[in-house]
C-alpha cells in the first residue's frame, strides 16, 4: 500500500515578489507634478507605475490634479470641482515649476491613458466622492481596456465597495494614516485592524501609511493583523 507524503515532506514554494517603484505624481523632482511632462519624465527612467490624482470638474469631466484648490501648482482660484474643464485647461500648470514648462496644461484622465498605457501601471487616487464621479472613472479604465493594470485608490471607502460591484477585477486600495498625538498607540492599532477587517470582507485591497513607522520608533515590530490575501500593510 502506497503511505501519503507527511504534511513535512510537501514541497514550499517560496515566491519572490520584485519591489515595484512608482512615482508618486509622476517625476515630480524634474517637472511639475501631476502633468504629462512629468509622467512622461517618469516613464522615460523606467518606473514601474505612476501615481496621480483625478477630480470631476464642474461639468462632470475628469482632470487631474492633487489639492481641491486651485493657486497652488497653477494660476487659477477657487475649488477644481466647481471648474469647468475648459477653464481648467486654460490654466497654467508649468510656470511655477520652472519657466520652460511655462504653458504646460492640467491633463485629462484620458490623456494620461493615451500617454501611459503599455508603458506602465496607473495608481489613481480619486478625489471625488460621488458615484457618477465612480462611474466616469470606470468608463475610462474600461474604454482604454486597461483594468488589469490600474489600481483606484480613494479615502472614500464606499466608492471602493461600489467599484468591486461594478466591475469585480478592478483592483482598489485605500490608506492609514499617522494617529494624531493624542490618539494612545493601542487605540489606533485597533481602528486601522478594525477598519482593515471591514474592507477586507468587501474583498478590497488596503495599504497604509504611516501606522507602521509609528509602532517601530515605540520599539514594537511586530504586528498581528488580520489573515487575509487581500490585505497589505506597507511602510511610508
Amino acid at each position: 500500500m502506497r503511505k501519503r507524503p507527511s504534511p513535512r515532506s510537501k514541497r514550499i514554494e517560496v515566491i519572490q515578489y520584485k519591489p515595484q517603484v512608482i512615482a508618486h505624481r509622476g517625476d515630480l523632482t524634474h517637472a511639475p507634478e501631476n502633468t504629462l511632462a512629468a509622467f512622461a519624465s517618469a516613464i522615460a527612467k523606467g518606473v514601474d507605475g505612476v501615481e496621480l490624482d483625478v477630480h470631476p470638474t464642474a461639468d462632470g469631466e475628469l482632470i487631474v490634479h492633487h489639492f481641491y484648490g486651485l493657486g497652488f501648482t497653477n494660476n487659477g482660484a477657487g475649488l477644481v470641482s466647481e471648474t469647468t474643464l475648459r477653464d481648467l485647461k486654460q490654466l497654467d500648470a508649468g510656470s511655477w515649476f520652472a519657466p520652460k514648462f511655462a504653458g504646460e496644461t492640467l491633463p485629462t484622465l484620458a490623456e494620461v491613458f493615451d500617454l501611459c498605457k503599455g508603458k506602465c501601471r496607473l495608481e489613481v487616487d480619486m478625489k471625488g466622492s460621488s458615484l457618477k464621479f465612480l462611474q466616469r472613472v470606470i468608463q475610462e479604465v474600461e474604454r482604454f481596456d486597461w483594468v488589469d493594470d490600474v489600481e483606484l485608490t480613494t479615502d472614500h471607502h464606499a466608492l471602493l465597495v461600489h467599484a468591486k460591484r461594478i466591475n469585480p477585477r478592478l483592483r482598489t486600495g485605500t490608506f492609514f494614516y499617522q494617529p494624531p498625538d493624542w490618539m494612545p498607540l493601542r487605540l489606533a492599532q485597533q481602528h486601522a485592524f478594525d477598519k482593515a477587517k471591514d474592507l477586507t470582507k468587501n474583498n478590497l485591497f488596503v495599504s497604509k501609511a504611516g501606522l507602521l513607522g509609528n509602532v517601530e520608533k515605540q520599539g514594537q515590530n511586530r504586528i498581528r493583523v488580520p489573515q487575509t490575501n487581500n490585505l497589505l500593510f506597507a511602510k511610508p
